[in-house]
């Protein structure tokens, strides 16, 4: 698990985490996050594309430290674990196809929505460089599904995150010629990037980084250099 999950986890209580107040037709669930309203994506727009793909992938762990008092979750945590290698390597996490019956109710369909929109931006935002937008519908999906008491600490901790962000992860300022909307991404982001005690620069995202791929030894979803 990475170090953002466990602080995540550790704020959810037992109690919250049981909470399935929301609403949730797995029919339709795009409906609860896949919008945009006005200016929505304007924090987002100014940040590097490794940013935004750090901040889908640290919000999807909120979601899923949401839940875990609740059985089922560990797919969707070895995933997001395996998502961090992406910060350093193109294609070393494997490609997420998530049958929908095999994801049901409110607890596992959250889970896959989550899984989903860190997928697509891992691989779709790179065609389409809209990275902004998924940082708007992983952000709605975590507003929606987290409960009450829980909303105002969340709040807290993704204006400390899209702060910290904006100040050391902006578009590179040099990203020009033909293939530098493909290549020049920023500095990568590590997980330690969303703990509010971290420095919160580049060179601590680093070293996070190097340290959490330690941890990703047997990991299923991880791919060899070789395969991705």
């Amino acid at each position: 698990m990475s170090v953002v999950y466990d602080h995540l986890r550790s704020r959810t209580a037992d109690e919250d985490s049981r909470d399935l107040s929301f609403a949730w037709d797995q029919w339709r669930y795009t409906d609860y996050f896949l919008f945009e309203e006005d200016a929505s994506a304007a924090p987002f727009e100014s940040l590097s594309d490794l940013a935004c793909r750090g901040f889908v992938i640290a919000v999807a762990e909120a979601i899923t430290a949401r839940f875990h008092a609740h059985r089922g979750t560990e797919e969707a945590r070895s995933y997001l674990d395996a998502t961090w290698a992406m910060m350093l390597r193109e294609g070393a996490c494997d490609y997420a196809l998530l049958p929908a019956e095999d994801w049901p109710g409110p607890v596992r369909g959250a889970l896959r929505a989550a899984m989903l929109v860190v997928n697509d931006t891992l691989h779709e935002a790179r065609d389409d460089g809209d990275f902004a937008a998924r940082c708007v519908w992983i952000l709605q999906l975590a507003r929606h599904v987290l409960p009450p008491r829980l909303r105002p600490e969340f709040e807290a901790w993704v204006a400390v995150a899209t702060s910290r962000l904006a100040r050391h992860w902006p578009v590179p300022e040099h990203r020009s010629g033909l293939f530098a909307e493909s290549f020049d991404r920023g500095p990568p982001v590590g997980p330690c990037t969303f703990l509010p005690d971290d420095p919160g620069t580049p060179e601590s995202a680093a070293a996070c980084l190097g340290r959490h791929l330690t941890t990703l030894a047997g990991n299923p979803w991880l791919l060899p250099p070789d395969d991705a």
